[in-house]
């Protein structure tokens, strides 16, 4: 089977001859369609070979963001949106070049791109992220780093400015600037943890009769954020001035990182809310600095957890 071929699928209807022509090879006798579920919601499908090790998973031509082919008038029509190779063969080619066994290293030189994401898999091996064109590339490594599986999905809009935002980062060293110094140490008003505390207030407080659910919050926790995001201030005020990008990546890595280990230990505080703030405020913060922000980039992702 021809490995390699079947990324070329990806953004296109279940009603493509490929596309047919290859669920035929891989035994799928039906085509999948998506099911009305109640309250209007669609159950999408996912196909699988067992023996080859080789999943497809869909999305709807009208959630589709990278439409390749469409056969019919129906909006949720399925568009082939990821491939998941996760049984591979000794010496036979899957998309990229990619081999069983390979390296790390020889995996990132295949792809030419760093991964934008490295995590500690469960309950064994890594996964590294990477953006490849205008593919997304999961890679699953054994405990030797070497490759096991891998899952190919096409880019969503989300993904597509986070890697256009890596791409800019070759162009940032010359626009480091400490011009905007004073603005980025008046962020230190304008922490988000001032609107926890007022919510944490608020959370606690009695409504007819009844106490309010317990809230996430306590004057602790809310007082570590803050000295987290002033050394954050501060860390990237000393990067500004010595005029390197990579000192303003590493700031907001170790932010981010901070607050992956905060976040579990103090009863999960982030929640949606409080991520979004928190991402605006690292995206602001940075700003101020030179540091060019794709945007709609997130700039935390690569190492966020919360």
């Amino acid at each position: 089977m021809d490995f390699e071929g079947l990324i070329d699928l990806l953004g296109h209807s279940v009603h493509h001859p490929d596309v047919k022509e290859t669920f035929e090879v891989l035994g799928f006798e039906e085509l999948p369609v998506a099911e009305m579920q109640s309250y209007g919601l669609f159950k999408i499908p996912k196909v699988y070979n067992e023996n080859v090790g080789v999943e497809i998973d869909f999305t709807t031509k009208l959630a589709c963001q990278d439409l390749k082919s469409a056969f019919t008038q129906d909006k949720y029509e399925l568009i082939v949106n990821s491939i998941r190779f996760w049984k591979l063969q000794l010496d036979t080619p899957y998309p990229f070049s990619l081999y069983l066994r390979e390296d790390a290293k020889a995996v990132a030189k295949k792809l030419n791109a760093k991964p934008y994401r490295k995590d500690k898999a469960n309950p064994s091996g890594f996964v590294h992220c990477y953006y490849k064109d205008n593919f997304e590339v999961i890679v699953y490594l054994d405990d030797d780093k070497r490759l096991e599986s891998f899952w190919v999905m096409l880019q969503n809009q989300f993904a597509k400015k986070s890697a256009r935002q890596m791409a800019l980062i070759k162009e940032q060293q010359g626009r480091i600037t400490t011009e905007h110094l004073e603005e980025l140490r008046a962020l230190t008003a304008e922490l988000p943890t001032v609107a926890w505390m007022e919510r944490m207030g608020q959370e606690e407080e009695r409504q007819d009769g009844e106490a309010a659910e317990e809230s996430p919050f306590t004057v602790q926790n809310i007082q570590t954020a803050k000295t987290v995001l002033k050394e954050f201030i501060h860390a990237l005020e000393t990067a500004a001035q010595s005029g390197k990008v990579s000192q303003i990546q590493a700031a907001v890595k170790k932010t981010v990182n901070t607050f992956n280990k905060l976040n579990p230990k103090n009863n999960y505080f982030i929640e949606t809310l409080e991520r979004e703030e928190l991402v605006d405020f690292i995206t602001k913060a940075v700003r101020p600095t030179g540091f060019m922000i794709e945007n709609g980039a997130d700039i935390t992702e690569p190492w966020r957890e919360w």
